[in-house]
């Protein structure tokens, strides 16, 4: 089933409890139970329609067909230092996310824990800039202000990389240019009263500021991973046979939305019409163009190309959010084959 408020029901197992005592149930060594972190975003398609699919179908669901018997709970989540944060708790088994948090969590970890098992998504990220602004370049940017759904996260990096590598000196309290940790809800508003200039995003916020922002895309990531699968060294020692089979579940599906975008579309707008529908921006709810316009920038790819990540920890310690560096040698794990 779709836990709505994966915080409130277990917040005594962050690891700062366990570490005083709450412990871990045992439950979440049951191999026959499967929690999956994701964001209910486009970026996360594959999981959005996991979820839907068990809600709807039971042992029929996407996922349940290649897991007979194992129970896939689904956790809805905002943010990817939270979702590294439960891998580590051992909350979550497995989970969707950007890449810079699970390349932040190997790193932490000392490369010891956190590992990939697949890529989901390339492209659907990029920087939005408000129509008018005579803004093309990165020098243009100084002395204006970006938006970042969260200090560190993937698109943060991504801004900062994109200023520092145009010549801005981009601090991370200011610089040449403000890069401004911004929820999602905000940014539109913000576009409106010109409160921002720019905001580095995902869909289906691009789109969002596109349609009722007044806003255009400048830079498009469309070669960039946006989502990837990641577990930790400890699920896989308790559950790495059921892991296993869900990463090759999600393959699939991967393959099947590249190769069938109707069918991915439709089972996307029946998502967000449920459960997920309040997910969406208001302003998205009942406008049924959006869809259309953000999935030509969504490539289902489940390539991870280890240069992306070693290109990621360089840019990490050039903008100085990572002071030390771990060799990424055993953070993707080899490919499992795609279920039929």
């Amino acid at each position: 089933m779709i836990r709505r408020s994966f915080f409130s029901r277990l917040l005594c197992l962050l690891p700062a409890l366990v570490l005083c005592g709450c412990g871990k149930p045992e439950a979440l060594r049951d191999p026959k139970v499967l929690r999956v972190g994701y964001f209910p975003y486009v970026t996360h398609t594959q999981a959005v329609i996991g979820a839907l699919e068990t809600e709807e179908k039971g042992p029929e669901g996407w996922f349940e067909k290649a897991l007979p018997g194992v129970k896939i709970e689904w956790f809805p989540l905002t943010q990817g230092p939270e979702a590294i944060t439960a891998l580590f708790a051992g909350t979550l088994d497995v989970t969707y996310c950007g890449p810079n948090p699970p390349l932040n969590g190997y790193q932490r970890a000392k490369g010891v824990e956190i590992r990939l098992l697949a890529g989901s998504m390339r492209g659907g990220a990029g920087l939005v800039v408000r129509n008018g602004l005579p803004l093309t370049q990165p020098t243009d940017f100084r002395g204006k202000r970006i938006a970042t759904p969260q200090l560190g996260n993937t698109q943060d990096l991504a801004a900062r990389s994109w200023l520092t590598q145009g010549g801005l000196k981009v601090r991370l309290d200011g610089g040449d240019a403000e890069v401004l940790p911004t929820p999602h809800s905000q940014v539109l508003n913000q576009f409106r009263s010109s409160t921002l200039d720019a905001a580095w995003t995902i869909e289906p916020y691009i789109t969002l500021l596109e349609r009722h922002g007044n806003g255009h895309l400048l830079v498009s990531q469309a070669s960039d991973p946006v989502t990837v699968l990641a577990t930790s060294v400890a699920a896989l020692e308790g559950k790495g046979d059921v892991i296993r089979k869900f990463t090759a579940a999600h393959l699939a599906l991967t393959a099947k939305l590249a190769a069938d975008p109707d069918w991915g579309k439709a089972e996307l707008r029946k998502a967000f019409a449920g459960t997920t529908g309040q997910r969406l921006p208001k302003a998205l709810r009942t406008d049924t163009g959006w869809l259309d316009q953000a999935w030509p920038r969504l490539v289902f790819d489940p390539a991870l190309d280890p240069a992306f990540f070693r290109k990621l920890l360089s840019d990490l310690t050039t903008t100085g959010l990572l002071h030390q560096q771990t060799d990424p040698a055993d953070f993707i794990l080899p490919p499992s084959p795609p279920q039929p």
